[in-house]
Order: C-alpha cells, then sequence, then structure tokens
C-alpha cells in the first residue's frame, strides 16, 4: 500500500489515533521492504516480502535471495530472483566402477527446503576399460540411475569427458544429491565432478 502523508499544521491538525496508526503502518512497510537474512525464511510471510537464505551465517556457501507471492497456486511461493548457484566438486577418485550405473560416492549436496531446483552435474574427466556408451546425471542417493542424463560414445579406452546435464528437479528438504555415472562396458573411472543447484521456486 502506497503511504499517504499527513500534512501537519500547528495548533489544527488532530493527534489521533488514526493519524498515529498512519504513522506506525507507514514505519512498518519500510521494514517489510528489507530482506531477512538467515538460515531459514520467516515462518509467517506476506505477499511481497523478500528474504535471503544460506546455509551458515559466516562463510556462506550460497545466498539466495527469495520474494514471497502470496498469490501462486503453488505451494511453493517463496520464489528465486536473485543470488549464485551452490557447487560442490570432488577431484578423487571414487574407485572402479562396472558396467552400468552406478552411484557416486561423492560430491553430495543436501537440499535445505523443498520445492523445484535446477541441477547441473558434470564429470570433467574418466577413462573406460573398452568403448562404448557413457552417461552422467543426478539423482537422490539410493535411486537406480537418474531420469535426466546426458551421454556420449566413447571410441575407445582413454581419457574422456562427459557431457553435463541441467535439469529441473522436485526435491524434498534434507534429500541428498548424487550423481550417477553409466558405463555401458568394462570398467570405468572419473576423476574431476561437480553437482550445481539452483532454486525456482520454495515452500
Amino acid at each position: 500500500m502506497t503511504y499517504t502523508k499527513t500534512v501537519w499544521t500547528d495548533n489544527v491538525t488532530p493527534v489521533d489515533a488514526a493519524k498515529m496508526n498512519n504513522i506506525e503502518n507507514g514505519i512498518a512497510s519500510v521494514d517489510l521492504g528489507k530482506p531477512s537474512y538467515g538460515t531459514s525464511l520467516p515462518a509467517s510471510p506476506v505477499d511481497g516480502q523478500e528474504a535471503i537464505l544460506v546455509d551458515v551465517l559466516g562463510g556462506a556457501n550460497y545466498s539466495w535471495r527469495f520474494r514471497y507471492n502470496a498469490s501462486s497456486s503453488s505451494p511453493r511461493k517463496w520464489e528465486f530472483i536473485g543470488g549464485t548457484p551452490w557447487m560442490v566438486a570432488d577431484s578423487a577418485n571414487p574407485g572402479t566402477q562396472g558396467a552400468g550405473w552406478h552411484e557416486l560416492s561423492t560430491p553430495a549436496l543436501t537440499v535445505p527446503r523443498s520445492g523445484w531446483y535446477m541441477v547441473e552435474t558434470n564429470i570433467d574427466q574418466g577413462g573406460t576399460q573398452a568403448a562404448g556408451l557413457m552417461a552422467q546425471g543426478p539423482n537422490f542417493s539410493g535411486q537406480p540411475s537418474p531420469s535426466y542424463y546426458s551421454q556420449f560414445y566413447a571410441d575407445s579406452a582413454n581419457v574422456c569427458g562427459w557431457a553435463p546435464i541441467k535439469c529441473p528437479l522436485l526435491c524434498t528438504a534434507g534429500a541428498v544429491l548424487k550423481i550417477f555415472g553409466y558405463g555401458a562396458n568394462g570398467t570405468w573411472t572419473v576423476n574431476n565432478r561437480w553437482i550445481c543447484v539452483t532454486p525456482l521456486s520454495v515452500s
């Protein structure tokens, strides 16, 4: 609501509850315009309220700004309006994998809030025992394979690079995102790899 100023005239303008409440409401609206900052979002938000969500108050891995959209028909009314993706990476070899899909032990990323996220994964480098189809993609720990993945054909048993994949995933708070890799023939290994997430809307 737009604030309407009162024109005060000495000994003429009455000081009453209506005018004092107008001042109080104006102060409240200014305070509402400043986004909160913390490891959780406000419990009782109002339409248009903004908040910045971080994982820790000092040295945060992510800093995401949301605006609450009360008119949204979705239960995920906190809509992402700014911030950088959260990335976790690992360069250590998690061990040799056999043919088929395998959940890689690292890296892992725990989803902070339930909602839609844009998730991107990639494996920068790896090796395969024999030529064949290779693939990688994100999913939740404990699942047999990813729903979305990128694939390519390794034409020889040499060091190879996977193709990145970016896809939207509906996540629950506390879910653990992992990278899943696939090799059609023989054994394979990976080295540099990462998971990157950006929220779209959360509850």
